[in-house]
């Protein structure tokens, strides 16, 4: 089988990114022929058909410019890229795809090569890794707090000034959303991919067809390492550092337990709460990637998720349950699905430092041999619902039935 893959960053930026990228090299291993479309940028990784890439657009430099040429440009780029769809015909003329699958388009990309793969009569899947969608703001908050009011009102960002606090940035948003729905770009997509039970019933709640979903967890390559945690006990944190990811609520409940608390990763909250809570105790490790990422995540006690946003279905979760490593994550979102409560991890109530301070204690607490245990536990747990094996049959099948529903 031809695949076209479909992602605007060509390098680990997300999980979106991730995930592309796993699945291009998942789907070549297994014998199918791949293709990458994206964006140019910087960072991307070396690539033998980047030279069918959009134009790389920096939206957040254009919107410093005071020149209305460069206002002009990013409003054009955002709704409909005629460069993107024009990249995307040389692209598809060159490898003739079987099946497209689609990942994160959005502003970059734009609904341009949707409507050019539709006309083309190519069958379209599109795994969903965030709200964007039915969320101009793609997480489902405003303002720190958990919102769903763009289900009654297309206007409600704009009310809101939800993305960043203002209003023309909102106002472009809702206007995106509002310009993709009247296109009828749920209609193009023949499948979507949800990584959560949780994602996928959200999108029903606004209006979205149950027939056009498969649920399909994001997958860990090699579960069954066994961590090996450290002797200094620590917790770790993996992720961006904001606070939709819930890490002030963490800082505070960690600082109260009196636990040793490794925080990687990077955001914009890093200055304050490094300045507020950087002791002896609290470390900021800033990014880390590959084996030295590895060796943090297998030599923790436990690994800790506080979002308190609508959480997908995080990596961070599933590889270090993964790798034996038990997970304390926040009662919302997708995270209840990856986390068995007092078997693989624990749950507690999201922006409570109460309750996460109060499991943070019990993980302490536990013993060797049953840390151990729920260690084990959560590697069969990833072996059976989030192996590699179970991920390339499912997509396998739901990229077959794709096919066949399409040339019906």
């Amino acid at each position: 089988m031809k695949v076209m893959i479909v992602n605007k960053f060509h390098y680990v930026r997300g999980g979106a990114e991730k995930n592309a990228l796993q699945i291009g090299e998942l789907l070549e291993k297994k014998g199918h022929e791949v293709m990458h479309f994206s964006m140019h940028h910087p960072q991307n990784i070396k690539y033998k058909f980047s030279r069918f890439f959009a134009e790389y657009i920096d939206f957040p430099e254009e919107m410093k410019k005071k020149s209305l040429g460069s206002k002009a440009k990013v409003l054009r780029r955002v709704f409909y890229s005629t460069d993107a769809r024009k990249k995307f015909c040389e692209a598809l003329n060159f490898f003739q795809p079987d099946i497209i699958h689609l990942h994160n388009i959005h502003r970059h990309l734009t609904i341009s090569i949707i409507r050019e793969a539709y006309k083309r009569k190519i069958p379209m899947v599109w795994t969903l890794h965030d709200y964007q969608l039915i969320c101009p703001n793609h997480v489902m908050l405003s303002h720190g707090n958990v919102c769903e009011r763009c289900k009654h009102n297309y206007l409600a960002p704009i009310l809101e000034r939800c993305i960043k606090d203002s209003l023309l940035p909102s106002v472009v948003s809702a206007t995106e959303r509002i310009s993709n729905d009247l296109q009828g770009l749920g209609k193009m997509i023949t499948t979507f991919i949800s990584p959560s039970r949780f994602l996928m019933n959200k999108y029903l709640e606004f209006g979205y067809d149950k027939n056009k979903f498969t649920v399909i967890s994001n997958y860990y390559e090699k579960p069954g390492k066994s961590s090996m945690p450290a002797k200094d006990r620590y917790f770790l944190y993996l992720g961006r550092l904001s606070r939709e990811k819930g890490i002030p609520t963490l800082c505070q409940a960690a600082k109260e337990a009196g636990v040793k608390l490794k925080i990687v990763g990077n955001g914009p909250l890093l200055d304050d709460l490094s300045g507020r809570y950087k002791s002896d105790k609290i470390s900021f490790l800033g990014y880390k990637q590959g084996k030295e990422l590895e060796n943090l995540r297998s030599g923790a006690w436990f690994t800790i998720v506080p979002s308190e946003c609508y959480e997908n279905n995080p990596f961070s979760a599933i590889e270090s349950l993964g790798d034996g490593t038990p997970v304390i994550g926040a009662r919302i979102g997708g995270i209840p699905e990856l986390i068995q409560d007092s078997k693989t991890g624990f749950l507690f109530e999201s922006r409570s430092v109460k309750d996460l301070k109060e499991k943070i204690l019990c993980a302490e607490k536990m013993t060797v041999k049953n840390r151990r245990e729920m260690g084990s536990a959560a590697i069969l747990f990833i072996k059976r619902e989030c192996s590699e094996k179970g991920y390339f049959t499912k997509l396998m099948k739901t990229y077959k039935k794709t096919i066949e529903e399409y040339r019906r």
